[in-house]
């Protein structure tokens, strides 16, 4: 049995009891108290933490985040700051470069928000080109919603003239720019780095996670891939921070199925909350669907990428 009493700081409960040391056995608070009341529980069998004045508290519980779309961030050129077409062309050479990216593998980018570029407009196969045309560009927007390909991405992927629209969404072939279901779909056939470094990057994440008080965080689109991917990451124990993770309700059979175990109860702090659809996008990619047109439009107010139907 494992017993803790921390003290020699300030202990907030976020109720009207608070106290001057805090008793824990095996994971559970026991009671909170005056030193001398809290000091009734050492047997000589429990381990004093002083917090030298620190702030002891409840920890924090993440609403809605991508735990493992932000570790793979990690792996991922970041344009977020890129201002222009130019600046992001930039930062890719600079990085291909840096790191000497053998021909052919792929760059994965991710950040921009046509908003706040110079163009005001998506960049294009052509802009990333400029980049490089011997590495395929995968290049995900801010919302993650929609993203662009260069043209060597395009051949990769086998996106061409010939290839038929994903209803609730859109593949433009000629500037590389895919949204909704059409760019999820793709998105999920672009090559994924070593499981090492994946496993690497989700480490980072979680003490990036927990540098901030968060103990429960959350994966919100749980892909067949993926489940894979944190199912073996889990059975390894290396995930310490508990994590809730939404299941793709396209593919909910299946993913029920393969999570059976993880379904009620947290397995390897692993645990399903439930499923994830999307009715439409993001405003950011001007993709969801609004009451009024968007600013500058006539008459465009984005779409649904599930039908009434369908939800129901």
């Amino acid at each position: 049995m494992n017993k803790t009493i921390y003290y020699h700081g300030t202990i907030l409960t976020l109720s009207d009891h608070h106290g001057e040391a805090i008793y824990v056995e095996d994971g559970r608070i026991k009671a909170v108290g005056s030193l001398e009341e809290i000091k009734a529980y050492d047997q000589g069998d429990v381990t004093w933490v002083d917090l030298n004045g620190k702030t002891l508290m409840p920890s924090f519980i993440d609403p809605h985040s991508h735990f493992t779309a932000y570790a793979y961030s990690l792996l991922q050129v970041d344009v977020s700051e890129c201002d222009s077409f130019e600046a992001i062309v930039s930062k890719i050479k600079d990085y291909i470069d840096s790191n000497d990216v053998p021909k052919g593998q792929w760059i994965s980018a991710k950040g921009y928000d046509q908003n706040n570029l110079k163009e005001k407009a998506h960049p294009t196969a052509d802009v990333l080109d400029l980049a490089t045309n011997e590495h395929p560009i995968h290049l995900q927007h801010v919302s993650g919603h929609v993203g662009v390909f260069n043209h060597l991405g395009l051949k990769e992927l086998n996106i061409d003239e010939l290839t038929p629209q994903i209803e609730g969404g859109k593949i433009d072939v000629k500037t590389g720019y895919l949204e909704e279901k059409a760019y999820v779909y793709y998105q999920q056939k672009v090559p994924m780095e070593s499981v090492d470094k994946i496993f690497k990057a989700m480490l980072q994440a979680q003490e990036r996670y927990a540098s901030y008080g968060i103990t429960t965080c959350q994966e919100g689109f749980l892909m067949d891939a993926l489940a894979k991917l944190l199912m073996a990451f889990t059975n390894q124990n290396l995930l310490k921070l508990d994590l809730v993770g939404y299941i793709d309700y396209q593919d909910r059979k299946h993913l029920k199925e393969e999570l059976h175990d993880y379904l009620i109860d947290y397995h390897h702090h692993l645990k399903v909350g439930g499923y994830k659809l999307f009715l439409d996008g993001s405003p950011q990619a001007r993709t969801a669907w609004i009451r009024e047109p968007y600013e500058g439009e006539s008459s465009y107010r984005g779409y649904p990428t599930m039908s009434d139907e369908a939800l129901l």
